[in-house]
C-alpha cells in the first residue's frame, strides 16, 4: 500500500493535462481517485478504466464545479460507492 492507502480523493478537471497526472499519481500512491469533470465524460471514464486496469481504485462522476446542485450529488455519489462498500452496516 503506498503513502495514501486508505484515502479518498477527488480530482476536478481530471480527464486531460494536470488533473489526469494527479489523478494517476494519487492512484499510484494508493489512494481511492474519483476523478472528475464537466465536458470530458469519455475521456474521464476512460482514465478510471485505466487506472483501475493498471491495479488502482478509481471511479467517475460528472462535476461542474460551478453548480452546488453537483458537488452535493457528487459528495452523495461518493458516499454509496466508496464508504458503504467499506461499511455496509452503517
Amino acid at each position: 500500500m503506498g503513502r495514501l492507502g486508505g484515502k479518498v480523493a477527488m480530482v476536478t478537471g481530471a480527464a486531460a493535462g494536470l488533473g489526469e497526472a494527479d489523478a494517476r499519481l494519487l492512484a499510484k500512491e494508493g489512494a481511492k481517485v474519483v476523478i472528475t469533470t464537466r465536458k470530458k465524460v469519455v475521456e474521464g471514464r476512460a482514465l478510471a478504466e485505466d487506472i483501475k486496469k493498471k491495479g488502482g481504485e478509481a471511479t467517475f462522476i460528472k462535476l461542474d464545479v460551478t453548480k452546488e446542485s453537483d458537488w452535493r450529488e457528487a459528495i452523495d455519489e461518493v458516499i454509496r460507492k466508496i464508504w458503504q462498500a467499506e461499511h455496509p452496516r452503517e
